[in-house]
């Protein structure tokens, strides 16, 4: 259903995080009960987001299991990763770098163990 939801973006507005009730309330009141399509498709991009997530931890956990328990590792693994940072320049001219991390998990309070140390930012 939230894919559903997300692929008619243009008509729906789909929330999968509590951290967007306050937009989505904002808008609601400030445009007569409706919402903006540029919002209704930033919420339609972190919906297919949240599923792929969803979908990634579950293929994770059913390819470890076997007929007779469970393997150490799964046949595939799934990893999502969210930009952190834009950097100034990478060591190739023709591609642009960046800084990415594994997304964060909220519940767990997970935190990134890279620090910038001396130096420019890159």
């Amino acid at each position: 259903m939230v894919r559903a939801a997300a692929k008619n973006h243009r008509d729906v507005a789909i929330v999968v995080s509590s951290g967007d009730y306050t937009k989505v309330l904002e808008e609601l009141a400030a445009y007569d009960g409706h919402t903006t399509l540029a919002t209704r498709f930033d919420l339609a991009i972190r919906a297919y987001e949240h599923t792929a997530a969803y979908d990634g931890m579950i293929a994770n956990h059913f390819g470890r299991l076997t007929e007779g328990g469970s393997e150490q590792y799964p046949r595939t693994f799934n990893l999502q990763l969210e930009k952190v940072q834009e950097m100034r320049y990478g060591e190739n001219p023709h591609k642009v770098p960046r800084f990415t991390g594994q997304q964060a998990n909220r519940n767990r309070h997970q935190q990134r163990r890279a620090t910038a140390g001396e130096g420019s930012v890159l």
